[in-house]
């Protein structure tokens, strides 16, 4: 992978910046969720600046600049989440191992098909919705879109949680 330029580090940081400023900032008290309908997330162009005739449009430049906006967040949900795992797993890389999701089909396949984890993925057929989250010591488990309290899975009661 070519290295990120000077210029798409600065908008990368322009857009934190932005976030930040109307986006609480995580405390050990508060719990930051967010939802997005991302819009087809699949192929990925390898370039960091694709050009207007590339397919696909994404390219890493515009996926570190989701995961910028995603990792101001604890919990993000993304809908149009495609097939093809590209942008995904090029997502997973941006947020880090701090990261984990959940994914559920929802328009082929077996009903409430579901995968958890960090870093691989074996999607299921058709568009997913994710569920991502900070790893705060809370855990993803149970069937998808459903809470688990954290103590019954961890140990530990999360000052959120109460």
């Amino acid at each position: 992978m070519a290295s990120m330029s000077a210029g798409v580090a600065a908008e990368i940081k322009l857009m934190g910046a932005a976030v930040a400023a109307v986006v609480p900032p995580k405390t050990a008290t508060n719990l930051l969720v967010a939802s997005w309908n991302i819009r087809a997330l699949g192929g990925l162009t390898a370039s960091w600046d694709a050009s207007p005739e590339a397919s696909p449009k994404r390219d890493w430049r515009a996926v570190a600049l989701i995961a910028e906006l995603i990792s101001h967040f604890d919990v993000v949900a993304i809908q149009e989440v495609r097939r093809d795992t590209a942008a995904l797993r090029f997502l997973l890389e941006q947020l880090g191992r701090s990261w984990r999701f959940i994914t559920s089909d929802v328009t082929e396949g077996d009903e409430g098909a579901m995968v958890s984890g960090s870093g691989s993925c074996s999607t299921p057929p058709g568009s997913s919705h994710p569920g991502w989250s900070r790893d705060r010591g809370a855990c993803l488990g149970g069937e998808p879109g459903e809470a688990v309290r954290p103590d019954a899975v961890c140990g530990e009661l999360l000052p959120w949680w109460r």
